[in-house]
């Protein structure tokens, strides 16, 4: 039913939740599978007062990129290592650029994904009301199915 699969990923419980529906959808319908990370939604941005915005050092907004890339890569790893255990093929991307949100969209629509599938909570913001953001977003402006793991 399924031929493309775009898998978010961000090491939450819901995101590991998620990974395991993945497999199993692999198992019945042979689907490619792309998971992705976005390092984007992480990232600090300058403090807004009434004086205009507080100068942050640039440097330290590289170190913060750093780290978050390499948390990423870590999170990708273990997901495409968990894949690989039971003989699932995936690819696996780290997104630079794009809030994961923003991605996803475009994603499924250039490369002509079937599902997207995320979990209902994660480690990029508070919920919003039942479900995040994120999931939010994805539910209201993706044109193929969204599948939200609990």
């Amino acid at each position: 039913m399924y031929k493309k699969i775009l898998l978010w990923i961000d090491g939450s419980e819901d995101a590991h939740k998620a990974v395991t529906k993945v497999m199993n959808f692999y198992k019945v319908w042979n689907s490619q599978i792309v998971a992705f990370h976005s390092i984007k939604h992480h990232k600090v941005t300058p403090a807004v007062s009434i004086y205009g915005s507080v100068p942050v050092d640039i440097q330290a907004y590289g170190m913060l990129h750093d780290e978050y890339s390499k948390l990423g890569k870590q999170i990708l790893d273990s997901t495409k290592q968990n894949f690989e255990e039971v003989g699932v093929p995936i690819e696996t991307r780290l997104i630079e650029d794009l809030k994961p949100e923003r991605y996803a969209i475009e994603a499924a629509e250039d490369e002509e994904f079937d599902l997207i599938v995320l979990g209902s909570k994660g480690h990029h913001s508070k919920l919003k009301m039942l479900l995040g953001t994120v999931a939010a977003y994805k539910v209201n402006n993706a044109k193929c199915d969204v599948l939200i793991i609990r």
